[in-house]
């Protein structure tokens, strides 16, 4: 058995020895202003002006007949004109893991162009012609 002296003398060493190595790891790792990499890639849909205005476009014309229009509407919509790159057809095509993926793709282009998505309750008001029945009824 040691001295108290010794015993306090072990436990500031090794503290101070793994306090020096976590401050040299924190020196040795510097924060830049530019993370990551922010080059221009190639995407699987592309950043054309001419997308933007067909989807614009699509979305109340589809809205126009009160259908909801989703992410999954849009990607259909965009793989009939061909515009997604890497997009294999299959014929079993709900199932297809690409086709998920490009899903999931064209709702990160539509957050990335300013596409909101709407609310998601399901019955936001009264229909005219229930309004008219209930008002007849009452």
């Amino acid at each position: 058995m040691g001295t108290v002296s010794s015993t306090i003398k072990k436990w500031t060493d090794t503290f101070f020895r793994e306090n020096r190595n976590i401050t040299a790891l924190k020196n040795s790792v510097r924060p830049s202003s530019r993370i990551g990499n922010k080059k221009a890639h190639l995407t699987s849909i592309p950043s054309a002006q001419a997308v933007f205005v067909e989807v614009r476009d699509f979305v109340p014309a589809k809205c126009s007949n009160y259908d909801r229009v989703t992410a999954t509407h849009i990607f259909h919509f965009l793989k009939s004109k061909n515009v997604i790159a890497n997009c294999q057809s299959n014929s079993n095509s709900e199932n297809n893991v690409s086709d998920n993926s490009s899903i999931r793709t064209v709702q990160r282009w539509l957050l990335k162009n300013v596409f909101k998505r709407g609310a998601k309750s399901g019955n936001n008001g009264l229909k005219y012609h229930i309004i008219a029945w209930r008002n007849s009824y009452l």
